[in-house]
């Protein structure tokens, strides 16, 4: 499948988030209280919803937390998805004192990660506006339409 630019969805794509190298990972996890792992493959068109939500609530909390991206597909980091229990992607693995404490699986709105962001670093965060459930139409653009609210 072909994208924007005759670029395949499965090229050319990745968040702007720095990267997690399988090398590195014991001690990005070791020197950082707190470490958020985006968990993410090129080929899942949710992750292209979900990064630039993630990148706005990523720039309030650096220097607090730290922030890394790691691509499912890699080879090198199979065994690290495993031992961080990534089924799913978009995962956003939450990593304290260098254990993972939660995993956040698929789309969220920025309230709800800034929320989930605060309480890692025993802060609270009230949100500008209650986030609600609303019954979505049914059928799959029903599906697609409740995703793109959640994630925008």
């Amino acid at each position: 499948r072909v994208g924007e630019g005759g670029v395949s969805m499965a090229e050319g794509w990745r968040p702007n988030t720095p990267p997690m190298r399988a090398a590195d990972r014991l001690s990005v996890l070791a020197d950082n209280p707190v470490v958020i792992i985006h968990f993410w493959a090129a080929w899942n068109g949710v992750d292209r919803l979900f990064a630039p939500v993630l990148e706005g609530v990523r720039s309030e909390f650096e220097g607090r937390i730290a922030f890394r991206s790691a691509d499912v597909d890699d080879v090198d980091l199979v065994k690290f998805c495993q031992e961080s229990k990534v089924v799913n992607v978009p995962a956003l693995g939450c990593f304290v004192g260098g254990q993972r404490v939660k995993t956040i699986v698929g789309c969220r709105p920025a309230e709800v990660l800034r929320a989930e962001f605060a309480a890692l670093l025993g802060e609270t965060v009230t949100p500008d506006q209650p986030v609600q459930q609303t019954r979505s139409p049914a059928g799959f653009l029903g599906w697609l339409s409740s995703l793109w609210r959640r994630c925008c």
